[in-house]
């Protein structure tokens, strides 16, 4: 059963195209089953390994990122199995999610200061950097977070693809003092943040990564029980921007003081983290060239 994070207001026109996406644009069936069995607290293991065997490429992909220096394993896995006991059922399952959605990024068309691989570099970095944000302040569910820090700018290659002639004009129209959001509105009529959410409705995808979706620019109307989370999520996002890996090319996130008052991060944390990034990012440069 899908479950609504928010209602925002919406126009006919976002839902109309939330709708000719989820139509036109499908996830392949192995990534739909996996998402089946990260929304199910009845499946695990066996399920996924089940999901992932039916696609002989998928698997060679996943096994390739396990073997990788991002896991630094002391014995080569060389099979499914072995990957889920060695690593664990979420990690695999973000791992498959991860090679899947790879896919619609592939386009590097560029556009002004905007190329499509370049925003899969940053959502990646983003999950990524969410993800030891949350482990350095014990959040619950650190393997969740990493997959709402790779999703929530997918509204944008949406917008990229289904609403292309604005996302175009849109995009050349960018210039430093104004918000992504701000150019949306004027140009689309509906933000990144509202279109990524309806179609992750539409594709099933876990509630906690619709809020990321939806809220990563406004963490603090997120849930409550998903609010620390989308604040992981809304704090990478702003210090992968910094690092020079923004999501359109241009700087237009505001700094996120609200983000980190909530998690308690004090300054020698936020230096601690991107001291650490470079090297994290390093190790999982398997993740970055899916």
């Amino acid at each position: 059963m899908s479950v609504r994070v928010s209602s925002p207001t919406q126009t006919h026109p976002l839902r109309r195209l939330a709708s000719r996406i989820g139509e036109i644009s499908t996830l392949p069936q192995v990534a739909q089953r996996v998402i089946e069995i990260a929304s199910d607290d009845h499946s695990g293991a066996h399920d996924l390994k089940q999901a992932l065997e039916s696609d002989v490429s998928l698997s060679a992909r996943v096994l390739r990122i396990v073997n990788s220096s991002a896991f630094g394993l002391r014995q080569r896995i060389a099979n499914l199995q072995m990957a889920v006991t060695y690593l664990g059922f979420r990690q695999i399952r973000n791992l498959a999610l991860t090679a899947c959605i790879a896919e619609i990024f592939r386009n590097s068309e560029q556009i002004g200061s905007y190329r499509r691989d370049h925003l899969w570099r940053h959502s990646v970095s983003v999950g990524i950097t969410a993800r030891m944000i949350a482990m350095r302040r014990k959040i619950d569910q650190f393997e969740e977070i990493f997959l709402g820090g790779l999703l929530h700018d997918i509204g944008i290659v949406f917008a990229d693809q289904y609403d292309h002639p604005k996302f175009r004009k849109m995009v050349l129209s960018l210039r430093p003092g104004e918000s992504l959001e701000q150019f949306e509105r004027t140009h689309l009529g509906y933000t990144h943040s509202e279109l990524g959410e309806l179609v992750g409705e539409k594709w099933n995808f876990p509630a906690m990564t619709r809020s990321a979706i939806r809220f990563h620019l406004d963490p603090g109307k997120a849930p409550a029980e998903f609010v620390r989370a989308v604040h992981c999520v809304a704090l990478a996002n702003y210090l992968i921007t910094i690092k020079g890996l923004p999501s359109v090319g241009m700087n237009l996130t505001p700094p996120p003081t609200e983000s980190v008052t909530a998690l308690g991060l004090a300054r020698s944390d936020l230096e601690a983290i991107l001291l650490d990034l470079d090297d994290e990012l390093s190790r999982n440069a398997a993740l970055l060239g899916l």
